[in-house]
């Protein structure tokens, strides 16, 4: 009798495999479309980010309308990686753009794409649980869209083929759990936070809107509506996606799921696959995630290493572009190459009223040996009584109308006047609180001058 059973459950089991198997096949069959059919990208205009270009594009849908993005392009030429990106539910293209502009610097051209949710009118889809058939039209749209994307990746001569990735978050995990299995063109899947499978989230969470919808909704409804999208199911896909590596984020807090659903959905993913968790909610913001990421990219699509990237980062001035007193506007990076002293002042303060003669006369005498001071009052100050003080004084480099945000990039300290002193590799170089003493500009200040003196010095001798 035991053999019996054991014979059954085998049977069963078999079944229910080539069921899925089936389901597979029919979800591939689904998301076919015509590959050679034209992309008809138009751009809206393009953002210059430090080295980075952002351009705003939309592309044709192969199931109608259009799909919004952004493509993150590095500045120099070169046969880069190429990346997707997928963002969690009612997400928008700018969830993943701070990681793009990053792994722009890393060498990566990434798409970054709106889903239907929230594309602009007239392209914009949306479908609510009563309407089990729209939802999984709508969600077979939405991975038809990504695999336009690889296409469009793939068409750019600066974005090696081979070497193209999916990363998605929470419902874009869910769109590259299916991709992984339909699509051989990618050569890794990043799985942050993905749901395993509908009935996962809708009738386990014990998040208050799930917990009110099956609360509310009758049984044959949630019946119809799960056996409508099931062969969509993230769980359902992965075991297809062998050969594929798949890198699979959770997070110990995750409010949506619970920590055995995150397992069996991992477990049943076949090999290359590796399983991370992180100390953090569904968001995943822990910087070690992005971090084990890049890693994983570097690895499987050859992206550059990001740590240098990170703490080069870290020790750069912040950057600001704001308008002086008289209208201009001023913008840190255009002083590259040269030392700054921003001085924050007030016209209040005696010891920067006493103290700005002294830069008058160091911005005079200096600036033919790259020296820019660089006014900014702190706290906010009347523009009219600003002018009027400068003025007076003949002030000969740029005043700028502070504020507390400003302030608070370059340091914490509230002492008035703070020289911040950023040397000429863009990086801050010393914080000197109160006036600025001759001394300390021959001790902290002049070396930094001479040091681009001492080059050319060098560099003109070998010339001859």
């Amino acid at each position: 009798m035991k053999r019996i059973w054991l014979l059954l459950l085998i049977a069963a089991s078999c079944h229910a495999t080539f069921a899925q198997k089936q389901s597979v096949d029919e979800l591939r069959r689904e998301l076919d479309y015509d590959q050679n059919a034209s992309l008809d990208i138009k751009e809206v205009g393009v953002i210059n980010r430090n080295g980075v270009r952002i351009h705003d594009i939309s592309y044709a849908s192969p199931k109608g309308g259009r799909v919004t993005a952004y493509l993150v392009v590095p500045a120099e030429k070169g046969r880069f990686a190429g990346i997707v990106f997928g963002h969690w539910g009612m997400g928008t293209r700018t969830e993943f753009l701070p990681e793009a502009v990053l792994y722009a610097r890393a060498g990566v051209v990434s798409l970054l794409v709106d889903d239907l949710d929230v594309r602009p009118a007239p392209w914009r889809k949306s479908a609510p649980g009563s309407e089990p058939e729209t939802v999984r039209n709508n969600f077979i749209q939405s991975v038809v869209d990504l695999r336009r994307g690889i296409d469009l990746l793939r068409a750019r001569s600066d974005v090696d083929p081979n070497r193209i990735a999916y990363v998605g978050h929470s419902a874009g995990a869910h769109w590259g759990a299916i991709l992984s299995a339909v699509d051989r063109r990618l050569k890794t899947v990043v799985l942050m936070a993905g749901v395993p499978s509908e009935t996962t989230i809708l009738l386990e969470s014990d998040d208050p809107d799930y917990v009110s919808f099956r609360e509310t909704t009758p049984k044959e409804t949630l019946d119809k509506y799960f056996k409508t999208v099931e062969s969509l199911d993230a769980i359902n896909c992965v075991p297809y996606a062998a050969p594929t590596p798949l890198l699979f984020q959770f997070a110990r807090f995750e409010r949506y799921f619970n920590e055995a659903a995150m397992k069996r959905y991992a477990a049943a993913a076949g090999e290359p696959k590796q399983v991370l968790w992180y100390d953090t909610g569904h968001e995943l913001n822990d910087i070690q995630s992005l971090i084990d990421r890049a890693n994983w990219l570097h690895k499987y699509i050859g992206i550059g290493p990001i740590a240098p990237i990170l703490q080069g980062s870290l020790e750069q001035s912040p950057q600001f572009e704001l308008k002086d007193i008289e209208g201009r506007i001023v913008r840190l990076s255009d002083y590259q190459g040269k030392v700054v002293m921003i001085n924050f002042w007030a016209t209040w303060c005696p010891p920067c009223r006493a103290e700005m003669p002294d830069l008058v006369r160091l911005q005079r005498e200096h600036a033919n040996q790259g020296l820019q001071v660089i006014g900014i009052t702190y706290p906010p100050e009347r523009k009219d009584r600003v002018q009027r003080f400068a003025r007076s004084l003949k002030v000969n480099y740029p005043i700028i109308l502070g504020t507390r945000e400003i302030k608070a990039r370059f340091s914490s300290e509230d002492t008035l006047p703070l020289t911040v002193v950023i040397n000429r590799d863009g990086k801050v170089s010393d914080i000197i609180s109160g006036i600025l003493l001759r001394e300390e500009f021959d001790e902290k200040i002049k070396p930094l001058l001479m040091q681009k003196m001492e080059g050319e010095m060098r560099d003109a001798k070998s010339d001859h």
